[in-house]
């Protein structure tokens, strides 16, 4: 789920950005809702990955990805 979240918020992002249609008043919540979800996408990848690796304070890593990632996940919202 998560590499669909990121591979469809990258494709809208780049769309917008070789269109040049990002400044749009219509696309500029669309262009940010895909920022966010991206970030958000790229946290919860994180976080998969470093389940099965044995990393010195993987605990503490997490927490702060999780941290980082309910972040995301509440201000995406916010910026339509």
């Amino acid at each position: 789920m998560a590499t669909l979240s990121v591979i469809g918020s990258s494709s809208l992002i780049a769309y917008a950005v070789f269109h040049n249609i990002q400044k749009s008043p219509e696309i500029r919540p669309l262009f940010y809702l895909s920022f966010c979800d991206l970030l958000l996408g790229l946290c919860w990848l994180t976080e998969t990955l470093l389940y099965g690796a044995s990393v010195a304070n993987k605990d503490i890593i997490c927490y702060n990805l999780q941290a980082v990632g309910q972040f995301w996940r509440l201000e995406g919202p916010r910026l339509r």
